[in-house]
Formats: C-alpha cells, structure tokens, sequence
C-alpha cells in the first residue's frame, strides 16, 4: 500500500472526502436559493380579474410601478412612500354597469412593520375583522384599507360603493396575498403614559372617538398661530400592547 512522506495513508485520505464536500456543497447552494427565493407571484395578480368580483370589470388595464417609476404615479408626494422602504405598488380602476367605480392600490413594502406603519398613518374609519389581514378598517360606502404581511392595501371608492362590494374586493386580495407579519415590537415597550407635544389642542381632539388609543399610536396634532401655545404640552395615557 502506497504511503506518503511521514507515513500517512493515501488510500484512506481519499475514501469518503470527496462526497463529504460535495454534500456540503449542495446544503450551502440550498440555504443560498432559500435566502434569494422571490415570491411566487406578481403583485398585479393579486388584483380582480373581470367578474371575479360580481358585475365588476377593470376599466383599463393594471398598471405597476417601483422605486424608479412611482413618480409617474404619484408626482409630489412619492417621498412619503420612500421612508417606508416601498418597493412596488400595484394598481386597477373598475367599473359596474350602472356607473359605480373603484380604484385599488397594493402596495409592497421591505417588511411587514413598514406595511403596519403605513397602514396606521393613512387609516380611517371603523376597524373591522377581514379574512387574513392583520388589521382592516372600513369607511363606511368610500374606503377600505387593510395591511397583510408585507402589503398595504388602499380600495377607494370614486363614487358610493357598497361595503358589500368593498368587502369582496378585499378579501379577494387578501386570499392572494401571504399571511403573516406583525408589529414592530417596541410598540409593546412604550410606557403607559406618553407626552405628546400638542399646542393648543385637547388630548380627547387627538382621536376620532374622544379617547385613548387602544393600542400605542401617533396622530398629527392640528397646527395653531399661537406662539405661547407651542411651549404647553400634553399628557395621554395609554394601554401599550405586551410584548
């Protein structure tokens, strides 16, 4: 039997290596094409095909647009998107036979607190319980508006819409979307009093219904003229959610 310089044997050297490597090769390219996985969709397939919601019907065709071209879409307010880490927007206009209209916005940010955050700062109306989504709100006949996972979804009303009609739109997108995300987590470190520089306004204008949040928010206090009212402050208790 061949032997090496220092007496190691080259015939075990060589026995099992080769295939040993070659696994650990093969579990590095797995875990690589796991961490690069794209989703299995396109974010405009998530949106109503022509009578998948009844009697309603796109008007035009859906339209995408990303970092490089959301200004076509939105000019003058696009930077507003941006510090939500956006990254595509879908959006369809449809139409019903006896003139009602809609508009449909999906939204795709980074990460699913992104999703929360702009959720949090454009809603409206009465919150409601909707299929996957982790928190939906209605305006009753306008608007509906929901964030799932990693996506906003914005359903505007361009004239009076059922909330029938609204709610079917939405649980059609939610259905398409992946479930899953959560809020960001320091929402459940907050203290359970907060100061909020408010001039000039009382802490019950701060919310629609006259009191508290139920859970940690921010709301843009109205402006005020008053220079001595931008030194006062205002306290607002409120119920921080357990981490």
């Amino acid at each position: 039997m061949q032997k090496e310089p220092g007496g190691s044997n080259l015939s075990r050297k060589r026995t099992g290596r080769p295939y040993f490597g070659a696994a650990i090769l093969a579990l590095c390219f797995a875990a690589l094409a796991g961490c690069t996985q794209t989703p299995s969709f396109q974010l405009g397939e998530t949106l109503p095909g022509s009578n998948a919601i009844p009697g309603w019907t796109p008007s035009e065709k859906a339209q995408t647009f990303n970092r490089e071209t959301l200004f076509d879409y939105i000019n003058g307010s696009s930077e507003y998107f941006f510090t939500y880490t956006f990254e595509e927007v879908a959006v369809q206009r449809y139409g019903k036979s006896d003139g009602l209209a809609l508009h449909a916005e999906v939204w795709q940010l980074a990460v699913p607190e992104d999703a929360f955050g702009l959720f949090t700062g454009r809603t409206g109306g009465e919150a409601i319980a909707l299929g996957s989504t982790n928190e939906a709100a209605l305006e009753t006949g306008s608007r509906l508006l929901f964030w799932q996972n990693r996506f906003y979804v914005n359903l505007v009303a361009l004239t009076t819409v059922s909330d029938d009609d609204l709610r079917q739109f939405a649980e059609f997108i939610s259905k398409a979307l992946p479930a899953g995300g959560g809020k960001p987590a320091i929402l459940g470190r907050l203290p359970a009093t907060v100061v909020f520089p408010v001039p000039g306004l009382p802490v019950k204008d701060m919310w629609s219904a006259g009191g508290p949040a139920e859970s940690p928010s921010c709301r843009r206090a109205r402006s005020t003229r008053s220079r001595d009212a931008i030194s006062r402050m205002r306290v607002a208790t409120i119920r921080p959610t357990t981490p």
